[in-house]
């Protein structure tokens, strides 16, 4: 059986951002302390309008579908400077962000018996998504004669909520991570420099990630997230030289990352022939990269 499916869909969206600042200097170059806000909002509509049309047709099948979203994300951060001498200082900060996600998915058939789009509460759904981060950072740096460094550390907490309301799938996850940080370098003549850098960092999955409800809109590519996925954990070495003879200049570069946790898209053919995909955590990963430029 041939079938042509088309989509018309149109996306009208609402945005906008809100920001204060305040900065108060204690008298000394460096010596600060700043206070940031931030809100942002977004919410989109997305409306499309199926019709799918078979070989010898009765009826064509048609399907209306309406997603809704809004997302409110809410930025606390407090950030201070105490510079000890004109190579060394110390940096802290706090900074806490609260994000909340709303999703409604609403599935219409149309049946040309009454004229009507009927709800369909098979594909239809709402989820929601809460997500809380509260992180305090510290660093120092100096400069020894030719030798310069920072050294630097992060701690975050996490609490994030993923609620698909329509199966009743609530699931929440919390966890507590540190990531440290260095930066060195040396200075062998001017011009003539070699770094090392070290940092780790987290990748989150999307909050579409973890929404297990499963999508209709195309019934013979299915779409369903995974609200167990776990966050990517990515250490990242780099060591490079710097060389400059005149006007050219020689970049050498080592780069390692190791990537715990790996999101990937996993897909899977059904009994059905229909294709189904999912995001799952797969294997680490590590990637090795040497770079040169001149």
């Amino acid at each position: 059986d041939n079938f042509v499916r088309t989509n018309d869909e149109e996306n009208p969206n609402t945005s906008y951002d809100l920001a204060l600042n305040y900065k108060h200097n204690f008298g000394k170059k460096q010596h600060d302390l700043s206070f940031d806000v931030l809100y942002s909002y977004y919410d989109r509509e997305s409306n499309s309008d199926y019709t799918e049309t078979h070989s010898n047709p009765k009826y064509p099948i048609k399907q209306l579908k309406n997603n809704g979203s809004n997302n409110d994300l809410y930025t606390f951060q407090l950030d201070y400077t105490l510079p000890f001498s004109k190579d060394s200082k110390f940096e802290t900060g706090v900074r806490m962000s609260l994000r909340d996600v709303g999703m409604d998915l609403k599935f219409y058939n149309f049946d040309p018996f009454i004229s009507k789009s009927i709800l369909d509460t098979t594909i239809s759904n709402e989820f929601l998504y809460d997500e809380k981060i509260y992180a305090a950072y510290m660093s120092y740096s100096n400069s020894i004669g030719d030798f310069k460094y920072m050294a630097g550390l992060r701690v975050e907490y996490s609490d994030i909520i993923s609620n698909q309301v329509t199966i009743n799938d609530y699931y929440e996850r919390e966890y507590l991570e540190l990531f440290p940080s260095l930066f060195v370098k040396y200075d062998f003549a001017p011009m003539n420099a070699i770094q090392l850098n070290f940092t780790r960092r987290l990748n989150r999955p999307s909050f579409r990630f973890l929404n297990s409800f499963v999508d209709y809109s195309d019934p013979l590519n299915l779409r369903g997230g995974n609200p167990k996925l776990n966050p990517e954990f990515i250490n990242s070495f780099e060591l490079s030289h710097l060389l400059t003879f005149g006007k050219t200049t020689f970049n050498s570069t080592v780069f390692y990352r190791q990537t715990e946790n790996v999101i990937s898209q996993f897909r899977s053919l059904m009994s059905d022939g229909v294709m189904i995909s999912m995001p799952l955590n797969m294997l680490n990963s590590k990637n090795l990269l040497l770079s040169k430029k001149s």
